[in-house]
């Protein structure tokens, strides 16, 4: 797979394809604060949303539409071993 990726400010555009099928990816990003809100198009050209919310290192929340599968909702607290490896 090849991917591009470019950064303007606080927002980024990922472009991927497969060389073996051609088929085109891509995805966009802007982070406000502590929100990333994250939209694209997968390999075969189905819609894909997600918001992460990250106000502080210990919890992240995310939501949205994954692809094929419908709405989910994660929520991540980090564990006490990841906390003390990410304060290195």
């Amino acid at each position: 797979m090849h991917v591009d990726i470019s950064r303007f400010g606080h927002e980024a555009v990922i472009n991927g394809i497969r060389p073996d099928s051609g088929q085109t990816y891509q995805e966009f990003s802007t982070t406000i604060g502590h929100t990333t809100y994250i939209d694209g198009i997968d390999y075969n050209g189905r819609p894909r949303y997600e918001v992460r919310e990250n106000f502080s290192r210990d919890f992240t929340d995310s939501y949205g539409i994954n692809v094929g599968k419908g709405p989910y909702i994660q929520m991540k607290d980090t564990p006490p071993e990841d906390k003390a490896r990410m304060s290195r």
